[in-house]
């Protein structure tokens, strides 16, 4: 009898341990490094802010991206620090800065009978005064990536702060032109949410000198397509995706056009 229980007994502990194993066990962990985010903004929905110019003249700018690179980037986050979340629901808290971006008015801006052209830039890296630190919340949701919310300095609720460059230039009189300073901070009543992913979204604009970090906002960790990811508070609105650099098809198809636009140029011009 006690012969034949033996290899029973014995299959039943593994099968336990087994299960305990299983049970216990800890969920693969991922870790992102501090980097960049660079963002593009569409043409629609309709992103705009509101600028006082003084005197009760309040004006609403519809804005476009006015992309400076790589790419269609026309906005870039800097992550300050990164983490390491073990397992879904896990969250950390990375500081982040504003330091670029780019837009200007869609179409010319009525302001007292004149039409401008706008201009708007914020950040150090286009030799603008640093912009506030703001923080974002990072929550693991799956093995693959999870969801953002945006906050002020020290956590003190939903913002980022944005301290702005806008320059209106007369359409036809550039030589009449002005500068106004202000600041945004998408605060109460905003929507700042979005996902992240690990792993790189199509066409990504990241480069050596300011890489990704691991880390690619506004990537849905499970499709891996982009998400508009929106700002929305009173007196302004931003809408904006990953940005995306072209296919190298695309670049090649483009060499191959300026060097034919060249060839057929030079063969003019020995014509005449």
């Amino acid at each position: 009898m006690f012969k034949q229980a033996t290899p029973i007994l014995g299959a039943a502990a593994l099968g336990a341990i087994a299960l305990t194993s299983v049970s216990g066990a800890k969920a693969h962990a991922f870790t992102f490094d501090a980097g960049f985010d660079f963002f593009a903004t569409p043409d629609t929905p309709q992103s705009f802010v509101d600028i006082d110019l003084g005197s009760g003249n309040m004006v609403s700018i519809p804005l476009v991206g006015n992309p400076f690179g790589p790419g269609n980037t026309d906005t870039i986050v800097e992550r300050k620090n990164g983490c390491t979340l073990d397992n879904d629901g896990d969250s950390c808290l990375v500081d982040i800065e504003v330091v670029a971006v780019s837009h200007k008015s869609d179409g010319a801006v009525n302001i007292q009978g004149s039409l401008f052209n706008v201009d708007i830039i914020s950040g150090s890296l286009l030799g603008q005064p640093a912009n506030p630190m703001g923080q974002m919340a990072v929550t693991r949701t799956n093995a693959n990536g999870g969801t953002i919310e945006l906050h002020g300095p020290n956590s003190g609720g939903p913002g980022l702060p944005l301290d702005f460059q806008a320059t209106f230039t007369e359409v036809g009189n550039p030589g009449n032109s002005f500068m106004v300073f202000d600041s945004i901070d998408f605060g109460v009543g905003s929507t700042p949410s979005s996902l992240f992913s690990i792993n790189p979204g199509p066409m990504p604009a990241h480069t050596p000198s300011m890489p990704a970090g691991g880390f690619y906002a506004g990537i849905d960790p499970v499709t891996g397509g982009k998400e508009q990811w929106v700002h929305v508070a009173p007196g302004k609105a931003h809408f904006f995706v990953p940005a995306m650099v072209p296919e190298p098809s695309a670049m090649l198809a483009l060499a191959g056009f300026g060097t034919m636009l060249g060839l057929m140029k030079k063969r003019n011009s020995k014509k005449s």
